[in-house]
């Protein structure tokens, strides 16, 4: 698949949520100063809003978990025991997953 890695430029985590008077912000785990801000997301009693919160501060994780996941299936290889159906679906979801990556570097 030939995936480029590169650096990404983001905020390094791990990322929490946080309730701030009545709103959620984004800061990183540890954080020395209240304007530590990675984002602001809308009412803390915002089921919707804690939701976006929670998958915003989860986005350090998943993108280095996708990494992983991408040079993993690069370093086995195809498996010669999947039917091509399988191999059509893992060759998708990981060029999908490569697509986020990219999008996260701001590459796409």
């Amino acid at each position: 698949m030939g995936t480029k890695q590169t650096e990404a430029a983001h905020t390094p985590g791990p990322w929490k949520t946080e309730v701030l008077g009545h709103s959620l912000r984004v800061t990183k785990a540890e954080h020395e100063y209240d304007n530590d801000d990675i984002a602001r997301i809308g009412d803390c009693h915002d089921a919707t809003a804690q939701a976006n919160a929670n998958l915003i501060a989860a986005a350090p994780a998943l993108y280095e978990a996708g990494e992983r996941v991408i040079k993993a299936f690069e370093a086995l290889g195809t498996p010669r025991i999947a039917t091509n159906a399988q191999k059509d679906e893992c060759e998708g979801a990981l060029l999908a997953l490569d697509a986020a990556l990219r999008q996260a570097r701001g590459e796409a």
